[in-house]
């Protein structure tokens, strides 16, 4: 395969559940997320380190305001 890009679809539940807001990628892996994302919020943190490796990060996240 020559694969030469990759597209990595985020989610705002990557984001720790106690922060402070406005958030932005760097406070990514600064605490444990949300109990009810638990795994799916790790699996995709390990994303993001893949694209940090890889040199390359599209960070997507929604707009929900407050929780």
């Amino acid at each position: 395969m020559d694969v030469t890009k990759v597209v990595s679809c985020m989610s705002s539940c990557i984001f720790p559940d106690k922060t402070t807001y406005p958030i932005d990628e760097s406070m990514i892996h600064n605490g444990p997320p949300h109990d009810s994302n638990f795994g799916y919020s790790h699996a995709k943190r390990m994303i993001d380190i893949q694209n940090r490796q890889l040199m390359c990060c599209a960070l997507k996240s929604t707009s929900e305001g407050k929780r």
